[in-house]
């Protein structure tokens, strides 16, 4: 018997795969669904009701911290708020700031002033895609980025997802920080640079790999939305990110640290399914019948 293949018939096979195993790659989740009134963002200090508390930080001292998450297309995405209540062994208590960590959603629209209270907008101004709506991530630069169990710096999928790519750019403390300087640093100059250390892993919690994300490079600092290449840049498979800040210059003397505000503004992941093993039975039977018919026609 001759086996031969016209291009409707492959078209037709590869159509069933897709649409019978679920094979989108490239499908953008931009927050655009979340309900943000315009020019506003979720405040993390309501963690304080609504989240976990935890008093265990560490062997040394111990830390009042609320901990949750945001669940949206498929993603979460950790948020921890501290009181500011330390303790420690034999010592009495004291009180700092309260403060907050990992991802913040925002619609905030203003782009004009940076600082300390434009710490929740993006520098965009708006979302990525046609959307009013992105989150905001800032991490402790010392220590996010090396301790994924937290959840707190993490993005993480449901099963049977991986991660494509991330659209990035900075916030408004963070841009206005590097171009005019501020209290803690000078404006950057060529040489400088502002980088996220994004680093994936797999379902079982394994590490598959880490790129760098520049955000700013010299003078040449990062006002638009940005694509940081998952796939390519640390492989297939990643169902979570962590992710760690690092600079070089800025800082002012006597200062050896730099002092960049540590945010990011996030304004979109890109989604591709993983194949399911029936999926990768029908890719299967499709090369052998490609190789047939090949061999046929040879």
């Amino acid at each position: 018997m001759t086996v031969s293949l016209s291009k409707q018939t492959l078209a037709a096979v590869l159509f069933f795969a897709a649409g019978t195993f679920g094979l989108q790659a490239g499908k953008l989740e931009n927050f655009s669904g979340l309900g943000l009134a315009p020019n506003s963002y979720t405040d993390p200090a309501a963690l304080e009701t609504t989240g976990t508390f935890s008093d265990d930080y560490d062997d040394r001292m111990m830390m009042e911290l609320y901990t949750g998450s945001t669940k949206h297309g498929g993603l979460t995405m950790g948020t921890a708020y501290s009181t500011g209540k330390w303790t420690m062994p034999g010592m009495e208590d004291w009180n700092m700031a309260p403060s907050w960590a990992g991802f913040v959603a925002s619609s905030m629209t203003a782009t004009t002033a940076g600082g300390l209270p434009n710490q929740y907008n993006a520098i965009t101004g708006t979302g990525y895609g046609g959307s009013d709506n992105y989150f905001v991530f800032y991490g402790d630069i010392a220590n996010l980025g090396i301790a994924p169990i937290t959840g707190i710096d993490t993005i993480a999928l449901q099963s049977g997802s991986a991660i494509e790519g991330l659209w990035l750019t900075n916030t408004n403390f963070a841009y206005y920080s590097m171009l005019n300087g501020d209290s803690y640093q000078s404006p950057f100059t060529d040489g400088d640079y502002y980088k996220l250390i994004i680093t994936g892993y797999d379902d079982s919690m394994t590490v598959i790999g880490s790129m760098d994300f520049y955000m700013a490079q010299g003078t040449d600092i990062l006002k638009d939305w940005g694509y940081a290449d998952i796939l390519n840049g640390i492989g297939d498979g990643v169902t979570m990110l962590t992710f760690g800040f690092e600079a070089t210059g800025g800082a002012k003397p006597p200062s050896k640290d730099f002092d960049v505000p540590g945010y990011f503004a996030l304004g979109g992941v890109v989604l591709a399914d993983i194949p399911e093993p029936a999926c990768a039975t029908v890719v299967m039977l499709l090369g052998t019948l490609i190789f047939a018919a090949r061999s046929r026609r040879g």
